[in-house]
């Protein structure tokens, strides 16, 4: 049985503290797969209870490559296009976990909520295929290359380096329109994430 831990990014900031507790913990020795979701709001900025994370998978970027090294990440990004910082931290969160040395299983998936679907199709297709990921469990894939670059399917970023306390210490100003906070959808897509994935893994097989 695959071992996963799930991430998601909130405003509500309830997540803060929890994600200094749990750091240490995240290494391969206690979980093969690490499956994040989130998204930005203002100038592509962390949401308020993901900034912590955020900070910790950058520091292990630049300072401990091989911190997640043994681990498998893929990362589902929800946003808006009519912002101009469209998925920037999902984007700086599956380029940051790749250089810390996590394997990138799946590529991002990216939600837009202006889609005529307002970005189901995208989660659904990222839970299908993170589904038939579990199922396959081969660790063999650890020792192949990534499924892509975090450059797919898109790579326009601002960047943002967040300091210890979850706050950024540096980054690009943009527009005034850009600064018009962005809906969250985060907590939903994490539910269907929960409700769907989870409840279905746990269901006995068919003449079980």
């Amino acid at each position: 049985m695959s071992r996963v831990l799930v991430v998601y990014g909130s405003e509500t900031g309830q997540s803060k503290e929890a994600i200094h507790d749990i750091w240490d913990d995240i290494n391969s020795t206690n979980y093969d797969y690490l499956l994040i979701c989130t998204s930005s709001y203002g100038d592509g900025d962390a949401p308020g209870g993901y900034g912590k994370f955020l900070h910790k998978i950058q520091a292990a970027a630049k300072d401990s490559p091989a911190k997640l090294a043994g681990l498998q990440h893929s990362v589902l990004g929800c946003g808006s296009t009519a912002y101009d910082t469209y998925m920037n931290v999902p984007r700086l969160t599956d380029r940051a976990l790749g250089k810390a040395g996590s394997r990138r299983c799946l590529k991002r998936h990216e939600a837009d909520e202006m889609a005529d679907d307002c970005g189901d199709g995208a989660k659904a297709s990222w839970t299908k295929e993170i589904e038939a990921i579990f199922a396959k469990g081969d660790k063999k894939l650890l020792k192949q290359p990534p499924v892509c670059g975090w450059e797919e399917p898109g790579d326009t970023v601002y960047e943002k380096n967040m300091g210890p306390d979850g706050q950024e210490i540096g980054g690009e100003a943009l527009t005034a329109e850009s600064k018009l906070p962005a809906l969250i959808a985060v907590a939903i897509a994490a539910a269907y994430y929960y409700f769907f994935v989870l409840n279905k893994a746990e269901e006995p097989e068919e003449g079980a």
